[in-house]
């Protein structure tokens, strides 16, 4: 057979010569001839090459052929002095013949190179090991500095540079594995890209760490990354004098590759805090807010905005990026480089806040909140029982989630009353607490149409304690000087705006719970709806295997409740019953309602307990509903991206109740300039994207509103947090121009509302909240325009009621405390708080709060509820107990009166 002619590299004749030098030696031949065993032995192998298709032999290629022939290819000779020596890689293990074994044996004995030293070792595996399992234990760097691992990859490139270390090391013990052989250019090439990243990030703080090297020793962790990526880069110098051209490729691939891959990973965060960084220079820039919206949408990443709307987790607050990760931090120190001043850690939040509801439409806090690495040991670095910090506690906004903090359980109560057509009914909340420290629950819950909340109760040492109704101002400072600062427990409720209301419980102990009641007052509907109240913002997590029980009663009429409760109809005590469940999706969001058939009284009256002799009956008379005839409609469209479902639904709305002579229709922007305004509805087209900020929107249609008579705001609209300079803008306009107009309030997509409670309060706009189910949104706003007619009247202590009218509970007297407060409220809003207080309700005038103990309420200057005066919802007698009554009066009902004999 004839066998082709090989091309030999450098490397591989070198090899070749070794071999032949080793394996003819005198004390190997056995009294063979060396040129005839030489000529069969570099036969064999040649055959063994051809055979393999090598053309061109590399060091590679004659290890391999003379592996399978059960040979070894001796190492090359040191070429420098002992003390620099390269690393030598050893052959794969084999099996080999007697006389290789020999060889072996009698072969000398090579000292130990860099790769192979103790010192080696320490520097580029157990130090950066040791590192990782700090870090892992304490998260001390996520304290100080930033998260060098905030994530499951940032763990597997930080292992890589041991691991990388640990196969240097390996490689130069005997008998090494053919495949870490072939792994490890391929592996230092990764672990020198790994240590060169960590080490860049680490670079500006590295002055200090030299310094922190005396205090516990804590230098050493921004300092391992610099001194494994020195030890990476002395056993690569090594391994090419060892090895030459063959292990440059992989070595270079090895790098390039992982450098690449953490370029990809780390590049979108790092954009999208250049984006948050441009977005807090911008200051009230419009266009400078819109481009950086739409830089982030394009090249940012969601995950890392939405990790910036949250504090850092650690224990130091340093101006970078306390707690944050990679990105971030290399994010700060090139704004500082180019000169440029970080925002403070704070700003930042807010404007990440509101960058991320701009970028995809939802608010922040509607997504759980980004789940990190704990430290396994809580450390002077990492202070936080649980590992988070809430920097809104006490606040007037719901903010971001609370890990750890959940609604355990919850249950509705509900009544109805014919006779008045009034609901009632009680929400009862137990917060659960998981973590190690106290936390406060928020929640904003939407209101039924025409509904306010009427009793607030808090379960103190176990014991339901009641309320205490003054104004906003001081039920707020109060919360404020228990809650916050003595860290005791109260519940505070207040009316931000016209649809919803807010509830702060501090504190929910740390592994402990927290109960609380909220009864609502709800007049039932034109449409004979009873909405119930929905959580629609929140700070804590709500499992979507969330159940709540309901139980609704009527004194008379018909139930009828949705599906979705899996309802069971009753009648108890000749009173109809409806008991079901409610599921996460009907006690969140818009939420649910119930049907209930039923005829009011035409007078009823109740006792006014809380009103001055003269004014103590109530009386109400029934008029035929009264209806809202708009003469001039203002429409504003949030087209932000939740809506984008609803849009054949608003378009049918807006041309079934407007006309091209007295409509506008408004649609905000990713900027002001780019609001359109239309004045025929037959041309409305809809786009949606991201989240539009409906403040210049408004501004344009209160505006347009001014001057003209019966007009109408109707705003549909999704979530709208931030927005703080549109806001004032409005805010100014709404308190200087007089004209009055009728705000219609329809939430599609509920969520936070800044926006909301610059309507509130002022006494020439009529707000009307609108909730809406089901494909038809302009039957709910007609149902919203006919509103229960009634005239009420009040009478002094003593008169007789009027004829024909029924007596009813003391629920009639707050919900016409109710209707006054909102009169009052056109002139006189201190009366306006004064009315609602006393009558124990919460309104944009008036709030409640449960403090712990009575001296609390002394010190601020309120009174507390008594339970005996509080609402209640009836408890219907049971049959047999109604029976006994029946049977026990009798007795004195049916005895005939004998007639007295005369004296």
């Amino acid at each position: 057979m004839t066998i082709p002619t090989l091309q030999w590299t450098p490397p591989a004749s070198a090899g070749l010569e070794r071999y032949f030098a080793a394996r003819l030696a005198p004390d190997q031949l056995d009294g063979a001839d060396p040129a005839e065993l030489r000529g069969d032995l570099q036969a064999h192998l040649e055959e063994e090459l051809t055979q393999r298709g090598v053309t061109a032999v590399t060091v590679e290629d004659l290890r391999q052929a003379l592996a399978k022939m059960g040979e070894v290819l001796p190492p090359a000779a040191p070429s420098v002095p002992p003390t620099a020596r390269p690393v030598l890689i050893p052959t794969p293990a084999v099996s080999l013949p007697p006389e290789a074994m020999r060889h072996l044996v009698s072969a000398p004995k090579e000292k130990a190179s860099f790769g192979g030293s103790g010192w080696f070792l320490f520097l580029a595996v157990f130090m950066p090991l040791g590192t990782f399992l700090f870090e892992v234990l304490t998260r001390g760097g996520a304290g100080m500095f930033f998260d060098p691992m905030p994530d499951f990859t940032h763990h597997v490139l930080v292992l890589l540079v041991p691991l990388a270390g640990l196969a240097c090391w390996r490689a130069k013990k005997p008998d090494p594995p053919a495949r870490l052989m072939q792994l490890l250019p391929w592996l230092l090439g990764a672990g020198l890209a790994c240590a060169g990243f960590y080490t860049l990030c680490f670079l500006p703080v590295m002055p200090m760490a030299l310094i922190g090297i005396v205090w516990f020793g804590l230098g050493l962790l921004p300092l391992t990354p610099f001194v494994a990526l020195l030890a990476l880069w002395r056993c690569r110098t090594l391994l090419l004098r060892s090895e030459g051209d063959e292990v440059k490729t992989p070595l270079r691939w090895g790098f390039r590759l992982t450098f690449l891959f953490i370029l990809l990973w780390e590049l979108p965060g790092f954009l999208t805090y250049q984006g948050i960084h441009r977005a807090s220079e911008a200051g009230a820039d419009a266009p400078a807010w819109a481009s950086a919206t739409g830089f982030i949408r394009t090249f940012g990443s969601e995950n890392t905005l939405l990790k910036s709307c949250y504090p850092g987790r650690g224990g130091s607050m340093m101006a970078i990026s306390s707690g944050k990760d990679p990105a971030a931090w290399l994010a700060g120190w090139f704004n500082i480089s180019s000169g440029n001043r970080p925002s403070p850690w704070n700003e930042s939040q807010t404007v990440s806040r509101e960058l991320y509801y701009r970028v995809t439409g939802v608010p922040f806090n509607e997504i759980a909140r980004p789940e990190g690495f704990r430290p396994l040991l809580f450390n002077h670095f990492n202070r936080q029982g649980n590992w988070s910090s809430d920097t809104d506690r006490g606040g007037t906004k719901v903010a971001g989630r609370i890990d750890g903090l959940t609604l355990a359980e919850g249950r509705m109560d509900w009544h109805c009353e014919e006779a008045s057509g009034l609901t009632w009914g009680e929400w009862t909340l137990t917060f659960d607490n998981v973590t190690g420290t106290a936390e406060e629950a928020r929640c904003r819950i939407a209101l039924p149409p025409g509904g306010f909340v009427s009793r607030v109760t808090l379960w103190v040492n176990g014991q339901p304690e009641e309320a205490a109704f003054s104004t906003v101002a001081k039920v707020r400072a109060a919360y404020q000087s228990v809650a916050v600062m003595q860290r005791r427990d109260p519940v505070l409720v207040t009316q931000p705006d016209a649809g919803s209301i807010l509830v702060q419980a501090f504190p929910v102990p740390a592994r402990g719970q927290l109960k609380t009641r909220i009864t609502f007052t709800v007049p039932a509907g034109t449409d004979s709806r009873v909405w119930l109240p929905s959580i629609v913002e929140r700070n804590f997590e709500l499992p979507v295997t969330a159940r709540h029980p309901l139980w609704v009663q009527a004194d008379r009429g018909i139930l009828t409740m949705p599906d979705g409760v899996a309802p069971q109809a009753a009648v108890e005590g000749g009173a109809p019953t409806v008991t079901g469940t409610l599921p996460h999706a009907l006690f969140t969001g818009r939420g649910t309602f119930f049907t209930w058939a039923h005829q009011p009284a035409e007078i009823v009256y109740a006792d006014d307990s809380f009103a001055a002799p003269e004014h103590r009956h109530v009386v109400r008379k029934r008029d035929a509903p009264a209806g809202f005839q708009p003469k001039a409609i203002a429409w504003v469209i949030d087209t932000s991206s939740p809506l984008a479902s609803y849009s054949a639904v608003i378009s049918d709305a807006v041309s079934g109740l407007s006309s091209s002579d007295r409509t506008a229709i408004f649609l905000p922007g990713d900027a002001p300039s780019e609001m359109r305004t239309l004045t025929d509805p037959g041309k409305l087209n809809l786009t949606f994207a991201g989240g539009r900020d409906n403040g210049p929107a408004l501004t344009a249609a209160v505006d347009w509103l001014r001057g003209k008579p019966g007009s109408c705001l109707i705003w549909i609209h999704g979530p709208q947090p931030g927005a703080a300079g549109s806001r004032s803008a409005l805010e100014q306009l709404l308190e200087r121009s007089v004209a009055p107009f009728t705000l219609v309030d329809v939430p599609l997509v509920p969520g936070e509302n800044t926006l909301g409670p610059a309507f509130a309060g002022l006494s020439r706009i009529t707000a009307l909240p609108v909730r809406h189910a089901g494909s038809d949104l302009a039957a709910s706003l007609r149902a919203a325009f006919q509103q229960r007619g009634g005239t009420f009247t009040t009478q002094t202590e003593g008169t007789d009621p009027p004829d024909g009218a029924i007596k009813t509970s003391d629920s009639l007297a707050r919900w016409f405390a109710r209707i006054e407060a909102s009169r009052l409220a056109l002139t006189n809003p201190a009366a306006a708080s004064a009315m609602a207080a006393s009558h124990q309700i919460v309104s944009p005038w008036s709030g409640a709060v449960v403090l712990e103990r009575a001296t609390d309420y002394a010190q601020h200057g309120l009174t507390q509820s008594a339970a005996a005066v509080s609402q209640q919802i009836p408890v219907i007698p049971e049959p047999s107990g109604v029976l006994l009554l029946l049977f026990s009066a009798s007795h004195f009902l049916l005895r005939r009166r004998r007639p007295r004999a005369s004296p």
